[in-house]
């Protein structure tokens, strides 16, 4: 059984950004804590070294980022990078000696490229440069083929030397790509936005709803990670048909938890996993049959 495990977290109070990491030795009896800056990402390495990402606004709105690794499972902390020159997005190992970080320029939001170094961080340069454009995140397969997501979706087949356009939801956000292969794979945002793709190429739209974000508020289940059972929380304004359906990491339909109309208030909705296998599984909120918000879920047997 595993023992060992780390959770990020992060919070904030004004201007000031904070973090936090705990740490299990016991398989989540009990969780050490260890004060720390705004984590955003991790990964884990084939030497089983675990990295992280973090960006930490001081009482300024001054930006710092660092990438960081632990090769004693988060007891200890080693620093690759730190910069104020950009704010750290997410990255990928590619392998020992080659890192992508995903990241804003300067303090333009507007401002994305790729920070590379291939000598295992003693030198890294701007490879490519996505203007106009806030990019969230960085998914990739193998060493050569990956997607990149935010108010626009970019594909590459050569390692990031060239970017193709897939697409363009501007004003709205992609939150994130997930998939599963070279083909399938789902993508999420805002306003309930959710994309699947069969060929790794044309994402295909999920109908989602106009719906402001204002009329409801979908929350993060508890407890997340969770086996079997886990709660799914959401908030309304007013009276309106609801449902709560579930799908897996290549956007396949699995169930529906809730379908019926509530009152205006906060409801909760208990979902039980038996009979599914471990994973990623994704649950949307839908207001008058278009998703309004979705969020993502981990099954551990």
């Amino acid at each position: 059984m595993l023992q060992n495990g780390i959770a990020l977290g992060r919070g904030g109070n004004g201007s000031v950004t904070t973090g936090v990491i705990r740490r299990t030795s016991n398989g989540g009896t009990n969780w050490s804590y260890n004060g720390f800056r705004s984590t955003s990402r991790k990964q884990i390495d084939s030497h089983s070294n675990i990295w992280i990402i973090s960006s930490y606004a001081d009482d300024t709105g001054h930006d710092t980022s660092y990438l960081q690794y632990s090769s004693d499972f988060g007891i200890t902390w080693n620093t690759k990078l730190k910069t104020s020159q950009h704010v750290f997005r997410d990255f990928n190992l590619v392998n020992d000696s080659t890192i992508m970080l995903l990241t804003r320029i300067d303090t333009n939001a507007f401002a994305n490229g790729i920070l590379l170094t291939t000598n295992a961080g003693t030198d890294w340069r701007v490879t490519t440069f996505f203007a106009g454009t806030a990019m969230f995140n960085l998914e990739f397969v193998d060493a050569n083929t990956g997607w990149t997501a935010g108010s626009r979706i970019y594909r590459t087949t050569n390692g990031g030397s060239n970017w193709l356009e897939q697409l363009n939801v501007y004003p709205l956000d992609i939150n994130g790509v997930l998939m599963r292969d070279y083909k399938s794979g789902i993508a999420y945002g805002d306003q309930g936005i959710l994309y699947t793709t069969s060929t790794g190429g044309i994402m295909n739209a999920v109908t989602y709803s106009s719906t402001t974000p204002k009329d409801f508020e979908l929350y993060q289940n508890y407890p997340n990670p969770f086996n079997p059972k886990t709660i799914i929380n959401y908030e309304i304004e007013k009276n309106n048909y609801v449902s709560i359906k579930i799908y897996d990491v290549s956007g396949k339909y699995v169930t529906t938890v809730v379908s019926e109309v509530k009152s205006a208030g906060r409801h909760e909705a208990d979902f039980n996993a038996s009979g599914l296998s471990s994973g990623l599984y994704f649950y949307s909120l839908l207001i008058n049959g278009g998703i309004v918000s979705t969020k993502r879920m981990v099954l551990i047997r």
